[in-house]
């Protein structure tokens, strides 16, 4: 560190860091600061986000395989991904394409000939902010667990299949979450937008992980509502009860969140208590005595694991929450 004028300090920056930025004299920098009093440099906006380009070949890989492989590249952050398949049927790369746009934010197929296909990912914190998109996906979770509980006191299987069916939507918000997540190493403005910052980025992950696993145990009690619509009646009110309890917990959890209410945190993580525990153990012992068929006990014992995971979820987010709170 140098001492110039008598008031002003400076330091020389790595000539490596520079060069592989590409920063040249006269070019603007910015400098954001931490929680911790640390300094974050890095350059303009405008000159840090350039089109990142990545390839995908097709060999060896299922059509399966290459949705997994352009979701992954999608939540390392990059904006084009170009997928090179000379030998893939017709069905293959529509199923590919189809996968691409319904499951990922923003996808678009700018170029398509025989061999290629290349998809760009237009939209940004600009267009959504990392706050509204987790927010976005607790509101969808939730419906949907809702739904599945309602399904299944109902026996409702054309209401269970819209459930399976809305599971796509939540990961959309929960892969463009991670994206967003990956992209804020480089590009600390995407947490500022909602006031974050970078020591809050593993807590914003477990929310948005364990709002996207709610879902897919909404999915999971929906797909239990054909086998258990034979039970009991008892046994299945008490299971479903028990559903809703572990709804007004996430529900909680997810407004602690939205609020940044330590307190109401806090309250969440109480609930985890050992009556909590010792409902499940009891409901589960009622539904295994109830002299049902043995495809409707599966079925209910299955669903009740599943409300015993949303409300573990429901406490991981609380968690999360006090955590954050805690590096403000």
């Amino acid at each position: 560190m140098q001492l110039t004028g008598g008031s002003t300090y400076i330091i020389s920056l790595p000539k490596e860091w520079v060069k592989q930025l590409g920063i040249k004299p006269g070019d603007e920098v910015e400098i954001a600061v931490q929680g911790d009093m640390k300094l974050l440099l890095y350059p303009k906006k405008e000159e840090r986000q350039p089109l990142q380009e990545v390839s995908i070949g097709c060999e060896g890989l299922s059509p399966e395989m290459v949705v997994r492989e352009f979701i992954a590249h999608y939540m390392a952050g990059y904006s084009l991904v170009r997928f090179f398949c000379p030998k893939i049927r017709g069905e293959d790369r529509e199923f590919v394409k189809d996968q691409v746009r319904r499951r990922l934010l923003g996808a678009e197929v700018v170029e398509e000939d025989a061999e290629t296909v290349q998809v760009q990912f237009l939209v940004g914190s600009h267009e959504l902010s990392l706050g509204k998109a987790i927010v976005r996906a607790s509101t969808l979770s939730q419906l949907m667990y809702r739904d599945s509980l309602k399904a299944l006191m109902e026996g409702d299987s054309e209401l269970a299949r819209d459930i399976m069916e809305r599971d796509d939507e939540v990961d959309r918000f929960y892969f463009y979450v991670v994206r967003q997540l990956s992209l804020s190493t480089s590009s600390p403005d995407i947490l500022e937008e909602d006031n974050y910052t970078p020591s809050q980025v593993i807590q914003l992950y477990v929310i948005a992980k364990s709002i996207e696993r709610v879902s897919d145990h909404a999915v999971r009690v929906a797909e239990q509502v054909p086998d258990a619509r034979d039970s009991k009646p008892e046994p299945r009110k008490e299971v479903v009860e028990m559903g809703e309890r572990s709804l007004e917990t996430y529900k909680q959890a997810i407004s602690s969140f939205r609020n940044h209410k330590r307190e109401l945190a806090h309250t969440v993580v109480s609930s985890s208590s050992l009556s909590m525990e010792r409902d499940f153990r009891k409901v589960s012992e009622g539904v295994i005595s109830s002299n049902q068929s043995t495809k409707s006990t599966v079925a209910l014992l299955l669903v009740l694991n599943s409300v015993r995971r949303v409300h573990r979820y429901s406490i991981d987010i609380a968690e999360s929450v006090i955590d954050m709170m805690a590096k403000t």
